[in-house]
């Protein structure tokens, strides 16, 4: 957002609402923008004494390093930032002119999911 806070702080605070939500079934997975909101929802849940993955899974997006060295470890969606990057330079290239529309500038592989431990599988029903 527009504040000061970080990504963590952030992943956190959204979590806090979510648990004075006071909800009559609490979510059984909290899926969040990248890995910082991520570590900061697992933070914030943890501190509230519920067991990731048994009460909620958490998951993020980035597929950040530190994702393996969090307890439980963070599941999450690796993006493949190197071809990002230069699909992104190359459509500025093309833009500028100096390289002509239709050049061959590859495809992004498909975004690959890294199951770990803050995930579970699905809920039953004795699980809510």
């Amino acid at each position: 957002g527009g504040d000061d806070q970080s990504g963590f702080e952030a992943g956190a605070r959204a979590c806090r609402h979510l648990l004075e939500a006071h909800l009559e079934r609490f979510p059984t997975a909290v899926i969040c923008y990248n890995d910082e909101y991520a570590l900061g929802a697992l933070y914030e849940l943890q501190q509230a004494k519920k067991s990731i993955p048994k009460d909620a899974s958490v998951a993020g997006f980035d597929g950040l390093e530190f994702t393996e060295y969090c307890v439980p470890q963070l599941s999450t969606v690796e993006l493949p930032r190197a071809q990002i990057g230069r699909l992104a330079v190359h459509k500025l290239l093309v833009l500028m002119g100096v390289r002509p529309p239709g050049s061959d500038e590859g495809e992004l592989p498909p975004l690959r999911v890294q199951l770990r431990g803050s995930v579970d599988d699905a809920p039953t029903e004795s699980r809510r």
